[in-house]
Parts: structure tokens; C-alpha cells; sequence
């Protein structure tokens, strides 16, 4: 039996607010190494409008999956639509910041490590509060 809709929820809630705000923290502190404090409130409205985007790319190979049943297809659009949710937030910086280095690019990386990690971590949080292992036959 899956978990419950409202602790699926409820996860998936705590899963958003905790990676925005770590992502936005981190958005935050690149602009301030950057010294571009005065782009700091475009790149946070900037940032949040973005999030439709890359949720709708998120979700895309899950429907995908839902229409045709196929992981293999679902696979093979994950890394596309991750790739662009990336790309989509470098063009977005690039535009806010008034100077860009690499250092972006390595923060935005570890920042999406830490977002997979965290829905890692509230996944196996879902798994070891409802799963109940079946008896095996003897």
C-alpha cells in the first residue's frame, strides 16, 4: 500500500520550502559575492516566476510516464528537462547579476545536489514510516 495522500502531501509541501529557500538562500549569497545587491530583488522575482517553469519541466516526465507506461522514455526525458531547468537559471542570473562567473554554475550544481538529496531523504522518510514488509512463506 502506498503512504497515505496527506502524509504524501504534507512531504512533498516540507520538500518545496525546504529546497526554495535553501536555493533561494544560495541565489542570495552568489548575488552578494558578486557585489550585485542592487539586481538582488529582480533576481528573487525572477527566481520565483521561474519556478513555474521548472516545475512544469520537473512534472513533464512523469506525465509522460503516466501516458505511455514506459520508464525507458521517462529516463530518456529526465536529463533534457533537468538540463534546461539549469540552463533557464543561468539565464536568469546572467540577466539579474551584472557580472557572472563560474562559481554560478558550480553553486547552481551543488544546490540542485542538495534539493535531490533532500527529496531523497523525505522519500525514505515516506518508505520507513508506512512500509510494512510482507511475511515470507517458509
Amino acid at each position: 500500500q502506498p503512504a497515505p495522500m496527506a502524509a504524501r502531501l504534507l512531504i512533498a509541501i516540507l520538500a518545496f520550502g525546504i529546497t526554495w529557500s535553501l536555493t533561494l538562500g544560495m541565489l542570495i549569497r552568489i548575488s552578494r559575492r558578486l557585489e550585485g545587491e542592487a539586481a538582488m530583488g529582480t533576481m528573487i522575482i525572477g527566481y520565483n516566476w521561474l519556478q513555474f517553469y521548472m516545475r512544469a519541466l520537473a512534472v513533464l516526465p512523469l506525465i509522460v510516464f503516466l501516458l505511455t507506461d514506459s520508464a525507458k522514455i521517462m529516463s530518456f526525458l529526465a536529463l533534457p528537462c533537468f538540463a534546461l531547468s539549469i540552463s533557464l537559471l543561468w539565464g536568469m542570473l546572467r540577466r539579474a547579476l551584472p557580472q557572472t562567473e563560474w562559481t554560478v554554475i558550480v553553486g547552481i550544481i551543488i544546490c540542485m545536489g542538495i534539493v535531490i538529496l533532500i527529496a531523497s531523504f523525505l522519500a525514505a522518510m515516506i518508505g520507513a514510516l508506512f512500509y510494512t514488509p510482507t511475511p515470507r512463506a517458509v
